[in-house]
């Protein structure tokens, strides 16, 4: 499905999981933009229905079944749905074609880092999860934070559960650059709060260790720390890192 912008295909989240993809993901125009460098864009761009020099926001949405006409039935019902909105899409069926698109998704990270200038996309808040139903208003929050101090990032991620992959471009040899790692990493954590979300929402588990008491609350944090203790008397184990 096509977008004239990021916030637009984040805003179809509610509308879309209720059509029980397997994936539906997505990645915004600055990522979109660097794709059409690849050798290959040519032929992507006409798979995806698209002119050679067309950038726009694209969600793939990936329908997977072990019955055809079941598989057939989803694809049909979203479709019916899609030309009753005259929303821009293509339907890809061949697995060769559908692996070659995923390829833009997969290289977001490489695609990212093509961005001219000396700032470049750096992984420090790059991981965020809220609820889907509040993504829309949670990103654009982050891209308000972010054009407040005049910065450029990249954005992709897992729309169908609400997890955002950003990261802001900065220049790691500049000092301001650097000491804007603490405060903004500070400010989205206040809109994770805002938003029901965590910032480390995907790998490991689930909050980045420095949070835990902000995550976890007045409340529940000392019990975390009678429980740490009960196990750990001597206080052996990782010493100071999560209680």
């Amino acid at each position: 499905m096509h977008y004239d912008t990021f916030l637009n295909a984040l805003k179809d989240a509610d509308f879309l999981i209720k059509h029980e993809a397997m994936a539906i993901e997505a990645v915004d125009e600055k990522v979109q933009k660097c794709a059409t460098t690849l050798a290959n864009w040519p032929y992507l761009s006409g798979l995806l229905g698209l002119s050679s020099v067309d950038v726009c926001v694209s969600n793939f949405i990936e329908f997977t079944e072990h019955d055809v006409s079941l598989l057939d039935e989803k694809i049909s019902r979203l479709k019916h749905s899609l030309d009753t909105r005259n929303s821009r899409y293509v339907i890809i069926k061949d697995s060769n074609q559908i692996n070659q698109l995923w390829s833009i998704r997969s290289l977001a990270v490489g695609l990212a880092a093509r961005m001219s200038g000396s700032r470049k996309p750096i992984a420090f808040v790059e991981d965020c999860i809220v609820p889907p139903e509040n993504l829309y208003s949670f990103v654009q929050d982050m891209q308000d934070l972010f054009k407040s101090k005049n910065l450029n990032y990249a954005m992709y991620g897992h729309v169908d559960v609400g997890c955002i992959h950003v990261r802001p471009a900065l220049d790691m040899q500049d000092q301001f650059d650097r000491d804007q790692i603490r405060p903004i990493t500070n400010e989205v954590i206040k809109l994770t709060d805002k938003y029901h979300g965590l910032l480390w929402g995907e790998h490991g588990k689930g909050v980045r260790g420095e949070f835990v008491q902000n995550v976890f609350g007045e409340v529940l944090y000392p019990v975390l720390q009678k429980i740490k203790l009960l196990f750990d008397p001597e206080n052996r184990l990782n010493p100071g890192k999560l209680v």
